[in-house]
């Protein structure tokens, strides 16, 4: 068991360290939903980014 927890302590740790982008950053993603005025697009990290029409 202790194994297990040390492989998603592991994980987890290395999902923080992802690289995000910075405020500003040109990224490529995809439109997946319109709503409430903004686009939501995903750009491949944890959370779809939002662009206001």
């Amino acid at each position: 068991m202790a194994n297990l927890m040390d492989e998603f302590e592991a994980l987890l740790n290395e999902s923080f360290e992802m690289d995000t982008p910075d405020e500003g950053t040109v990224v490529k993603g995809k439109v997946i939903a319109i709503e409430a005025g903004q686009a939501i697009i995903d750009v491949g990290y944890k959370m779809e980014g939002r662009v206001d029409l």
